[in-house]
C-alpha cells in the first residue's frame, strides 16, 4: 500500500522539487498534473518528457498517474474528446505512468453523460495500445458517487470487454454527496485502482483531523492499493504549503493504513 501525493498541492513546483518532497516524506509515487503551468502537458516535446521521466526514475519515484482535465461525460464532439484522451495517454506512456486520470465533467450528469462517456471510452479502447496506461475515472463533478462511476464502467464492460479503464475514489465527493463509504467501496470494487485522500467538511478541505470525512472507515474498506494525498493548494492558496501538510498526511497514512492489523480485501487487479 504505497503512499503517493498529487502535485495539485505544489503549484509551480518542478520535477526536482517534487522528488525532494517525496523523498523527505517517504512517498513512493506522485500524481503528476498535466497543464500549461505544470512540468508537462500534451505540448511538451519528447526530449523534455524523457528528461522529466529521468528525474522520477532516477529517484525511484513512480509516476502513479498523469492527472488530466479531460472530461469524458460533458457535451461536445466525441472525436475531440477521444483525440484529447489519446494525446494525454501518449504523454502518460512517455512518462512511464501506469494511469491517466480523467474527470466526468460538471455538465455530464444523467444518462446522456453516461452514454457519451461509454461511447468515447469504448472508441478509445479500440485504438489504445494494450500496454498503455489505464484510464481512470474519478468520483467528481457530475459523477461524485461510486454509484455514478459504476454506471459508466459497468456499461463499458458490456460493450468493450477488456477495456483499459478503472476508477479513482476521491474520498471527499461521495461522502459529501451522501454516499456511505461502504456503498462507495462496493460500487467501485471491481474497478478501483487507488484512493485520493484528504479531510474536509461539506464546505471545503481542511487539514487531516480537522474535518469529518470518515477516513478510518475508508481505510478499513479499501485494502492494499495506492493511497494518494490530494492537497488542494492550487485552488485554495490560503492553505499551508504542501511541505507543511504532507508530513501530517504521511504520519496518518503510516498509522491508519499501514498500521492496520486487518487489511481490507486486496485489489482485484
Amino acid at each position: 500500500m504505497p503512499l503517493a501525493f498529487s502535485t495539485l498541492g505544489a503549484p509551480g513546483a518542478g520535477p526536482d522539487e517534487i522528488v525532494r518532497l517525496a523523498l523527505r516524506n517517504g512517498a513512493a509515487g506522485v500524481e503528476l498534473r498535466a497543464g500549461a503551468d505544470q512540468p508537462v502537458d500534451v505540448a511538451t516535446p519528447a526530449a523534455r518528457r524523457a528528461a522529466v521521466r529521468g528525474v522520477f526514475d532516477g529517484a525511484g519515484i513512480t509516476v502513479l498517474a498523469v492527472a488530466s482535465y479531460v472530461r469524458v461525460c460533458d457535451p461536445g464532439p466525441d472525436h475531440e474528446v477521444v483525440d484529447t484522451l489519446r494525446r494525454h495517454a501518449d504523454l502518460a506512456a512517455a512518462l512511464g505512468a501506469g494511469a491517466l486520470r480523467v474527470f466526468p465533467g460538471a455538465a455530464g450528469a444523467g444518462r446522456e453523460g453516461d452514454r457519451r462517456a461509454v461511447a468515447r471510452l469504448s472508441r478509445f479502447a479500440a485504438l489504445a495500445d494494450p500496454a498503455g496506461p489505464r484510464i481512470l475515472l474519478e468520483t467528481h463533478d457530475s459523477h461524485p458517487r461510486g454509484a455514478d462511476v459504476r454506471a459508466v464502467l459497468a456499461a463499458l464492460d458490456g460493450v468493450a470487454p477488456g477495456h483499459p479503464c478503472g476508477a479513482i475514489w476521491d474520498v471527499l465527493h461521495p461522502w459529501r454527496d451522501g454516499e456511505a463509504p461502504d456503498h462507495t467501496a462496493a460500487a467501485l470494487r471491481p474497478w478501483l485502482e487507488y484512493v485520493q485522500f484528504k479531510d474536509g467538511t461539506p464546505d471545503g478541505v481542511t487539514p487531516l483531523g480537522d474535518g469529518t470525512v470518515p477516513l478510518d472507515e475508508i481505510a478499513a474498506l479499501v485494502g492494499e492499493r495506492w493511497w494518494s494525498f490530494e492537497w488542494e493548494r492550487a485552488w485554495h492558496p490560503h492553505l499551508a504549503p504542501l511541505d507543511v501538510a504532507l508530513p501530517a498526511a504521511a504520519a496518518w497514512y503510516r498509522s491508519h493504513v499501514l498500521g492496520r492489523v486487518t487489511p481490507g480485501p486486496p485489489s482485484p487487479r
